[in-house]
């Protein structure tokens, strides 16, 4: 005997030749609204891992058949780092983009990642954050967030407003603006200018009022943030590599449901590759946009670049207590 189930039967009635469908009230999920996530990250709109969230969300939206949004905010919109972080721990963001020195504020073992030339070059750093030791750098942030990928926010440079920098000498006396991070800090003082700590979304205002006179960024974030209206030289010295690091709230299982939650995290991983190679591209396009904007752009020959090198060699002792010397030696040590 065939069994009816007379809640998902849908009947039909003419009237007046007009045929009306009379369900049982229950909504399908196509008809239900989605679960609003946000994102949020501190770049703009035309920054490479702004773009590639986009398409996350995207992708994710139709994963998921319209059950769940992600509502990309960039620019600060939610907040500075810190408190995107903070709002992520709190359970009011779902998923943020951050960088390793502010991350660092909540887990400490993460300044490995911004000691000055760790890597060798983008493809080491990729090998770092795509095999085994990535586990061990993020092992702390779970008490803010979920980890799940490495994207890359690009390299960092020198650049002001007030002289050429060539070697470490050049930075004497120069006020720069830096992260929230010790590294970053002792780094600068090292080289013999004047660390800022400051929020990203105060850096054009402070530069425009001469209240430093320059920072270290990436060729794409000079560009997309136009700080090159308030700064005139560049020196590619390759300092660091900073990374984007995705993070989604502990919770976000139980708010969308697990099948739900790793689509989103695998879809992240997935398009870890094409956000990595919009950056190269963007980076490459970005540095010829800075020369045609009149920047002065300076590239250290080898002997100039390991004066830098050198000089900030002491960051590595003073960090290792707290990173562990084994964790730094096995990063230098991954091909």
């Amino acid at each position: 005997m065939k069994k009816t189930c007379v809640l998902q039967m849908m009947l039909a009635t003419i009237l007046g030749g007009v045929i009306v469908f009379i369900t049982d009230g229950m909504t399908t999920a196509a008809d239900k609204e989605p679960i609003q996530l946000k994102l949020g990250h501190v770049s703009a709109p035309a920054h490479p891992y702004h773009i590639q969230a986009e398409a996350v969300a995207k992708e994710v939206f139709e994963k998921t058949n319209g059950e769940v949004k992600i509502n990309v905010f960039p620019s600060n919109q939610l907040g500075q780092q810190r408190e995107m972080n903070e709002g992520l721990q709190l359970g009011t963001l779902d998923i943020v983009l951050t960088s390793s020195a502010v991350l660092a504020q909540f887990a400490p073992k993460t300044q490995v990642i911004d000691l000055p030339y760790i890597f060798r070059g983008r493809q080491h750093a990729y090998t770092v954050f795509d095999g085994p030791l990535a586990d061990e750098i993020y092992s702390g942030v779970k008490a803010i967030g979920t980890y799940v990928t490495t994207w890359e926010n690009g390299v960092r440079h020198f650049v002001n407003n007030v002289r050429p920098i060539r070697t470490p000498a050049d930075m004497k006396g120069l006020k720069i603006r830096v992260m929230e991070n010790k590294v970053y800090i002792e780094m600068t003082k090292l080289l013999g200018a004047n660390p800022t700590p400051m929020a990203y979304g105060e850096l054009y205002t402070a530069l425009q009022q001469k209240t430093v006179d320059g920072a270290d960024a990436p060729a794409g974030n000079i560009h997309t943030e136009r700080f090159y209206e308030v700064l005139k030289y560049l020196t590619l010295d390759a300092h660091s590599y900073s990374p984007s690091i995705v993070l989604v709230s502990n919770n976000l299982g139980k708010k969308i449901g697990e099948k739900n939650a790793r689509i989103i995290t695998d879809t992240f991983k997935k398009h870890t590759k094409l956000q990595r190679d919009l950056s190269i591209r963007d980076e490459t396009e970005k540095l010829k946009l800075l020369k045609k904007e009149g920047m002065d752009i300076y590239d250290p020959t080898p002997e100039e670049k390991k004066q830098f090198m050198d000089a900030v060699k002491p960051v590595w002792n003073q960090f290792s207590k707290i990173v562990g010397q084994d964790l730094i030696d096995r990063i230098v040590a991954t091909p």
